[in-house]
């Protein structure tokens, strides 16, 4: 592979991990409009479960930015 290819390669890779990151913060904020929602209408087991997402979410958030930082290095 030459160095087109290679720097090609590395684009494309960065590409990725930025979108997935950004479809990530999208659904950090949506579940942060239903906890909204949830604590307005006093939905404790509602929270919870919102709660429980938004944590995987988070862990699914650091891979995404150890992915980007990866590709960011070369």
């Amino acid at each position: 592979m030459d160095e087109k290819d290679t720097a090609a390669a590395a684009l494309a890779r960065l590409e990725d991990a930025l979108v997935n990151e950004f479809r990530a913060y999208q659904a950090l904020v949506s579940i942060a409009r239903q906890e909204r929602l949830a604590l307005t209408a006093g939905d404790a087991f509602g929270l919870l479960a919102l709660v429980a997402q938004k944590e995987r979410l988070l862990t699914e958030l650091n891979r995404h930015e150890q992915t980007r930082r990866a590709a960011m290095a070369g």
